[in-house]
């Protein structure tokens, strides 16, 4: 067993060796991933029972020494790597992913298994079998669905699963697979029971969303003597068994099934999640989210699931996994390109014509919904838009012509509203992309979605199967599994397989002098020993055995380019026969990153003949790294950054402990506007290399140059995929469509926004002067990190400041 020895951390401890955080890194590190340790192991061997915060020194120790006993009889764990790892993770020249960094080495990781070590996953939506999924043969066990045959449950409820270890989902639902789930055939009338004296009881009835789930509620048993009952666990598992009994309960050999859930085992509201962390969001979402699901499938009976429908079943499972606190999750849909109704599931001009309208504006109310007219109101509307787009002239129709178009006015008014209450309910909780191939031509279409929504993103299936890095060339079916990607769309997947990441900072390796080639070995072992962990889905297992793919990323490449360089990737344009601006990239950073790549794959190759297993399909990302990133304050995976000089705006929950902190070393604290028990803090930042005279901020940089920089790492780097937001100016719209036709070709994934510059009130980052960064940093009386530092826990804060010591001794540099 591999154990760093309190000696070895001893100039950790004591401070001679200091984490050199960015400007919010210590902040984001004790917000975000700073547990509450319950006990430590001794080098004796023995457990001591404590109960305090960790510092980066304890979170650094538990990861690596978690990582390092995840392989037995590995040799490349070795004490002299564990030192080696620990000391480059420390000063952040590596990084582990958030998720590494909250769960490896705990004690769920160690008793449940490695599915909380990975980002992300993706499913496909067809019917498939639970393979009598061993966590689901616990009581009550399967009601309407089956252990071994292909459910139509089973891809939203491994999505739910997923979701609640705090995993993104990327799913597909294109037409083939979608066109597997057979017809509807049965009614399902749900009820909840729940024991009135449940702690609950009394909150969910004065909540403002009892209203939706009212009308299944009950808490008298004798309403349920006709009824198939179905006691819900207290479980993530329960959770998800139950789910799966609701769904697959529609495509039964019945017309109609009486269901009740009893949901009073589940804990009430605000109690604690042992093992994965956080509080209970008591039953009320669950409900929600079955009421929502219920009525979706039973609006299709005797007739077949659309992509639309399973779209919106995934966004409702996603919001219910959100309303559970401390879990967060992210989702990306990946659909048909010529299915209208999935390219406009987010189009909010497409309901305009039912909504009440202010100087031209849709209104908003002062719940942050949009208004909606009255029905009549907007069926006339409705109707309206109707006999003017189809040139209809009303008044000459006979009484069956025109009973027969206002039922058309109806039917269509009642779906607008739906597609209303959709976008602003759940339909948020997904990003949407549409796949490509090598023949696909038709970009006007999604090109003018992208500029008036944002969406659809970009996935080339051909490129995904047949290529890793572009340079080198097609590879037939080199990743023929591959059907999706994770929701950030940095690493191509197969079906229920995870993203599995780390990532490493050439800017941090220079600046703390050590060996490029050496942290790249480190990472490739770390995430490679990752594929060997304990999974709990078969189909999991298979896939990662199979193809034992990892994700070695990149982050702060424009500050690496800059500050060894003095330029960035791309030399020059140049134009080809077919008048297209070409992009030619330096040669040395070609043939640096070339030699990067080539020597992760001949770690990984050396590292599965030394554990007699096969090397990993596809090794290099980059990925979006967003708050990672903050920790050292890079700039993030492949993009520039923000502003030179900026402030980067926080948010926490108002009661958050921190904040007595940050208050007191006087940073700008405010209510969040529009965003109850909310509030926002102010921190001043400064761009690394900010002062260089060729410094570029994502701002300056065109839409051209930023699609030239993401090929650049698809070409030399990243044999998955690489994860970039794209941003364009009004004034490059028209040049969208055929830089797509160019580049949707060679980068396996794109994702374009509008420019939104800073106008927003409270935005995450606002631009400022060099002279207004350097007059707020004068303010700041105290550095956070020195207050952490000498906390155990947050619950010693206001003893801690009321200290003389601490009276503005610790000023920010």
């Amino acid at each position: 067993m591999i154990i760093l020895s309190e000696q070895f951390l001893k100039p950790y401890r004591e401070g001679k060796i200091k984490p050199k955080w960015g400007p919010v890194g210590a902040v984001t590190y004790y917000r975000t991933y700073s547990r509450k340790q319950k006990s430590i192991l001794s080098e004796d061997g023995t457990i001591n029972e404590i109960n305090q915060m960790e510092h980066w020194v304890d979170t650094v120790k538990r990861v690596v020494e978690g990582n390092f006993n995840l392989v037995p009889n590995d040799p490349t764990a070795t004490i002299e790597n564990a030192q080696k790892m620990f000391d480059m993770i420390y000063r952040m020249a590596i990084l582990p992913p958030g998720r590494s960094l909250w769960m490896m080495g705990t004690k769920y990781q160690k008793e449940r298994g490695s599915d909380a070590l990975n980002n992300c996953w993706f499913i496909a939506v067809r019917p498939q079998s639970y393979e009598n999924h061993e966590p689901y043969q616990q009581e009550p066990g399967y009601l309407y669905s089956d252990p071994y045959k292909p459910m139509p449950s089973m891809p939203f409820v491994f999505t739910f699963d997923r979701a609640m270890t705090g995993g993104g989902v990327g799913f597909s639902i294109q037409k083939k697979n979608i066109e597997q789930f057979p017809k509807i055939t049965t009614k399902v009338n749900l009820k909840i029971y729940l024991d009135p004296n449940h702690k609950d009881w009394d909150y969910i009835k004065q909540n403002k969303d009892y209203q939706l789930i009212s009308d299944i509620l009950i808490d008298n048993l004798e309403e349920t003597k006709d009824y198939d009952m179905y006691q819900v666990p207290d479980s993530r598992h329960g959770w998800g068994m139950a789910y799966r009994e609701l769904i697959d309960g529609h495509w039964l050999d019945k017309q109609e099934v009486n269901l009740c859930f009893d949901m009073s085992l589940i804990r009430g509201y605000g109690e604690p999640i042992r093992g994965f962390g956080g509080t209970s969001s008591g039953p009320l979402p669950l409900m929600i989210l079955f009421k929502d699901v219920n009525d979706i499938l039973n609006k299709r009976l005797n007739d077949y699931l659309k992509d639309v429908d399973a779209l919106d079943i995934m966004n409702l499972t996603g919001r219910c996994v959100v309303a559970g606190n401390v879990r967060r999750t992210a989702l990306i849909a990946i659909g048909s390109p010529d299915s209208e109704t999935y390219i406009n599931a987010k189009n909010y001009l497409m309901v305009h014509p039912i909504m009440k309208k202010h100087n031209n504006f849709v209104a908003w109310g002062e719940d942050g919904k949009q208004i909606r007219l009255p029905f009549e109101e907007a069926k006339q509307n409705v109707l309206d838009e109707i006999i003017k787009n189809e040139n209809i002239n009303f008044d000459i129709l006979n009484e069956e012509e025109k009973q027969a178009l206002l039922q058309r006015a109806e039917e269509k008014t009642n779906e607008l509203f739906f597609t209303a209450w959709a976008q602003e309910n759940h339909r948020w909780a997904s990003n949407n992309s549409i796949y490509t191939d090598e023949n696909f031509t038709d970009w006007k279409k999604p090109v003018e979605a992208v500029i008036l929504n944002g969406e659809p993103g970009f996935v080339n299936e051909y490129l995904m199967k047949n290529f890793g890095r572009i340079i080198d060339g097609l590879q037939e079916n080199i990743d023929k599994d591959a059907e999706g990607m994770n929701p950030c769309a940095e690493i191509t997947l197969a079906n229920a397989e995870p993203c599995n990441l780390i990532e490493v900072l050439p800017y941090i390796i220079e600046k703390e002098g050590f060996d490029i080639y050496e942290a790249l070995e480190l990472a490739t072992q770390y995430v490679y020993r990752i594929t060997f962990g304990y999974y709990e889905w078969e189909p999991v297992k298979r896939i990662i055995s199979k193809n034992r793919r990892i994700g070695v990323s990149l982050t702060g490449m424009q500050d690496y380019f800059l500050n060894k360089y003095g330029h960035y990737v791309v030399k020059e344009f140049k134009e080809n026969e077919n008048g297209f601006r070409e992009p030619v990239f330096y040669e040395e950073i070609e043939q640096e990153v070339d030699s990067w790549y080539k020597h992760v794959k001949k770690v990984n190759q050396e590292h599965a003949k030394l554990l007699n297993s096969t090397p990993s399909i596809k090794l290099t990302t980059m990925k979006p790294s967003g708050t990672v990133s903050k920790l050292p304050g890079v700039s993030s995976g492949i993009h520039f950054h923000y502003s030179p000089y900026l402030l980067q705006r926080i948010r926490f929950h108002e009661f958050d402990e921190n904040l007595k902190i940050l208050k007191a070393c006087g940073f700008p604290v405010e209510k969040a506007i529009r965003e109850p028990n909310t509030v926002v803090v102010e921190f001043p930042v400064k761009a690394p290399n900010a002062d260089h005279p060729n410094f570029k901020s994502s701002g300056d940089v065109s839409l051209e140059e930023q699609f030239a920089n993401q090929y650049f790492f698809a070409k030399m780097w990243a044999d998955n995929a690489v994860s970039a937001t794209l941003t364009f100016k009004f004034e490059e719209e028209n040049q969208i469509e055929q830089l797509m036709s160019y580049y949707g070709q060679k980068i396996k994934s794109i994702s374009l926004l509008p420019y939104m510059g800073h106008g927003y009130v409270q935005a995450p980052w606002e631009p400022i002067t060099k002279e207004e960064y350097e007059r707020r940093i004068t303010e700041i009386k105290m550095n956070p990190e020195d207050i952490y530092q000498t906390l155990h826990s947050l619950e010693n804060i206001e003893i801690l400041l009321e200290a003389d010591c601490l009276g503005g001794a610790c000023p920010i540099k």
